[in-house]
């Protein structure tokens, strides 16, 4: 049973990461319909700083913890205030994305997560061209 396990979720995660490799290859796509502000290293309104950095700092302690589903509401906040904030958040994203992919127990589940992955990809284009 063990063996099957990881068959499916190294094919699980394959299909993610070919899904991703996808999506990279027109990058004219990806940076339509994406909302990237890019963040020069200071804010105009210091409230706005104070939430992007609070919620990146409750992100980064729950995703020490892998602790992926709480990690990942503050995450959303970061990528929602400030998406080029920090191009760790993206790499943070997607190991935290797969490891919910790989634990959801419904396809619609899934499926979500995929698409939510698809646009926090699409923002790293904007906000870091790659």
């Amino acid at each position: 049973m063990d063996t099957i396990r990881k068959i499916v979720h190294l094919s699980l995660s394959a299909m993610v990461l070919l899904f991703l490799a996808a999506c990279e290859t027109d990058l004219s796509l990806q940076q339509k319909d994406v909302n990237c502000t890019t963040y020069k290293g200071s804010f105009d309104n210091e409230e706005l700083h104070k939430n992007v950095l609070t919620a990146y700092s409750l992100y980064r302690e729950d995703f020490k913890q892998e602790n992926y589903s709480e990690a990942l509401k503050n995450l959303k906040k970061v990528l929602d205030l400030a998406p080029c904030f920090r191009k760790t958040t993206f790499a943070n994203g997607v190991v935290m994305y797969q490891n919910l992919i790989d634990h959801a127990s419904k396809p619609l589940e899934q499926q979500n997560y995929i698409n939510e992955l698809h646009y926090m990809n699409k923002l790293k284009h904007c906000c870091f061209g790659e």
